[in-house]
């Protein structure tokens, strides 16, 4: 178990790195000039999936940080996905719902939404990371999903789905093909 101190101390820097890269990420795809390397990263159009990669690759890249600053963490894995997860269906959720009253998306909203799931996600990771329970099943379930989460987001950029989630907003198409 981690020391309730350390585990918030995580989950606020977290909340701070998973802001700051997942806002600038949202202009890396274009600063890179359309590359597909930047595309699997970073958000390749205005579609709500594409976007979810503001939480997920920050998130992803701060996870693997922090396995050295809490290492020994029996809920660890499942602390790292469940936050990125949280954060995702929070903000699928969130936007959905607002634009269908709403009619069309508003900037400030989903800018308060980000933070919010962002917000939320970690929030998870701190419960999780400071019980004493340790969820053996829910760690190997929760690293496959991770990987299985991952390789949805590399495949769907190239090959993109004709589902709402992945419509870009503006343009009307798919992916990045």
């Amino acid at each position: 178990m981690v020391r309730y101190n350390k585990a918030l101390n995580y989950c606020i820097g977290g909340v701070l790195f998973t802001l700051c890269i997942g806002s600038l990420s949202h202009f890396i795809y274009g600063w890179s000039g359309g590359s597909i390397a930047a595309a699997l990263f970073f958000p390749a159009n205005e579609s709500v999936w594409e976007h979810l990669k503001m939480y997920i690759f920050p998130m992803t890249l701060y996870s693997l940080l922090g396995l050295l600053y809490l290492r020994g963490n029996n809920n660890y894995t499942a602390a790292c996905f469940l936050s990125q997860f949280t954060a995702c269906l929070l903000t699928i959720a969130l936007f959905y719902i607002y634009t269908s009253f709403a009619g069309k998306s508003i900037l400030g909203v989903d800018i308060v939404i980000f933070i919010l799931s962002v917000l939320a996600g970690y929030l998870i990771a701190y419960i999780l990371l400071s019980r004493a329970v340790h969820y053996r099943s829910l760690a190997l379930i929760c690293s496959l999903a991770l990987i299985a989460l991952l390789t949805c987001y590399f495949t769907f950029t190239l090959d993109a789905p004709k589902g709402f989630l992945f419509k870009d907003l503006v343009s009307g198409r798919y992916g990045i093909r």
